[in-house]
């Protein structure tokens, strides 16, 4: 027994500093851990940083303009304005084949500076613009035998400035009611255009083609009923755009109340909450809820296929982007819900909220399995989290895990102090043995 002792010491000491090796090697390793994502984290925000400070300008890829031809140009005279160099205006109209419109688009739409442009030109040849204004005279001239057409018209924009803008190529399609149009191209001069006997001095842009827009329209306090009353629901199954003059006034109307927060706030504090009773009646009778601010219970899941954007195009809200999210929500059953807003709305978080929205129309759709049915749209104009309340029997079961979870203690606690007073009785019971054996031994009649 002696000799045993000294050996489950060093046993022990062994087993000690082993124990302790790995303490310190998991601290190491955790603070390892944690340098390298500090590290990585202030790495991200900086290039983070740096690219919101570079913008998209600086990633994409414009036509490649040859300045050190422009800088043939002259229009200092009134006579510089009346010749027009053929070599700067052939490479500007071949560059602005390349010119498209998310060119600018990216680079947030640079309109004409049309009081610099004036003063200082030299500075702002080559440079894309874009313009969208009214279409006062047209021209289409061919310079010489077996050359292709050039389309010349001249703009007057919403501002009530005026441009001259050329194209090789002929518009083949009606530019609305009002001409207006936009145009996207670069700038070439000042220019004296002569049409119609009229002459005509405005800044000269050359581009690829002039498309078909849209008025501006601002935001609107109030929803006109009258307007939406012409909306048509679409037939179940059958796919196809929404109704763009409503759609677009109550995305306007939307955006109105986004920037006037106590409006947003009294519209929705009286409107009606969706439930499946009211999901029902809509769908039966859309007509009498068309336009009615109604708020809206559910999640967009967190994915491609519920939440998407797309390209606004021209539209009278100069938005780029129009969102879309499918709404579930599991008292509506299998009843989807569109959603609609533009650029500054937010679909995603996966989160349950109250969507605050005005009822547009019925769309049609295929669902997967090629089943035709209708979704209501809403077009929205904010949201709430939703609050989350704990249901009673979570509160009874957190009480019976409390319940069992002390009880096992309980046991646990009774169960070691059992065994330990049977390990102390145990002992008793050796030791005796023991001096018994001791004092047996000591007796005279063992004694040899």
């Amino acid at each position: 027994m002696k000799e045993d002792r000294p050996k489950r010491l060093r046993q022990i000491k062994a087993t000690h500093q082993k124990d302790r090796n790995r303490i310190v090697f998991l601290v190491v390793t955790l603070a390892l851990v944690l340098i390298g994502y500090f590290q990585v984290g202030s790495a991200t925000d900086e290039q983070s940083q740096t690219s919101k400070e570079n913008g998209f300008e600086t990633v994409i890829s414009l036509p490649p303009i040859n300045f050190e031809l422009l800088a043939e140009v002259k229009d200092a005279s009134d006579l510089d304005r009346r010749i027009l160099e053929p070599e700067p205006l052939r490479h500007l109209a071949k560059m602005s084949q390349a010119l498209h419109a998310g060119h600018l688009r990216s680079l947030k739409e640079p309109a004409v500076p049309f009081s610099e442009i004036t003063n200082t030109p030299e500075k702002y040849r080559g440079q894309a613009y874009r313009i969208r204004g009214q279409v006062l005279n047209i021209d289409i001239a061919t310079r010489r035998p077996g050359a292709p057409k050039e389309f010349w018209c001249q703009i007057r924009t919403d501002q009530g400035d005026e441009i001259i803008f050329a194209s090789m190529q002929v518009p083949t399609e009606l530019f609305g009611s009002e001409n207006y149009v936009r145009a996207d191209g670069f700038f070439l001069k000042n220019y004296s255009w002569q049409n119609d006997g009229e002459l005509i001095t405005a800044p000269l842009i050359v581009g690829r083609e002039i498309v078909p827009s849209s008025q501006l329209i601002e935001n609107v306090s109030s929803v006109d009923s009258m307007l939406l009353n012409s909306v048509r629901d679409q037939a179940p199954g059958v796919n196809q755009e929404l109704d763009q003059e409503a759609l677009w006034h109550l995305l306007g109307h939307s955006r109105w109340l986004r920037d006037n927060p106590k409006e947003l706030d009294s519209v929705f504090a009286k409107a009606p909450e969706m439930d499946f009773d009211f999901l029902a009646q809509l769908a039966a009778e859309p007509e009498l809820f068309r336009g009615k601010a109604i708020q809206v219970p559910g999640r967009v899941p967190d994915n491609s296929s519920y939440r998407w954007g797309e390209i606004a195009g021209e539209n009278p809200q100069r938005a780029n982007w129009l969102r879309f999210g499918y709404l579930g929500n599991l008292a509506f059953s299998d009843h989807p819900i569109l959603l609609v807003s533009t650029d500054e709305m937010d679909f995603g978080g996966n989160s349950a909220r109250w969507y605050l929205g005005h009822f547009l129309q019925l769309k049609g759709y295929l669902d997967t399995k090629d089943t035709p049915r209708r979704a209501p749209v809403f077009v929205v104009s904010g949201f709430r989290e939703a609050e989350r309340s704990t249901p009673a029997i979570v509160g009874e079961m957190v009480w019976w895990f409390v319940v069992i979870g002390v009880s096992v203690l309980t046991f646990m606690f009774w169960a070691a102090a059992r065994d330990r007073k049977s390990s102390q009785l145990a002992a008793e019971q050796v030791r005796k043995r023991r001096e018994n054996r001791k004092q047996q031994n000591n007796t005279p009649n063992n004694k040899t």
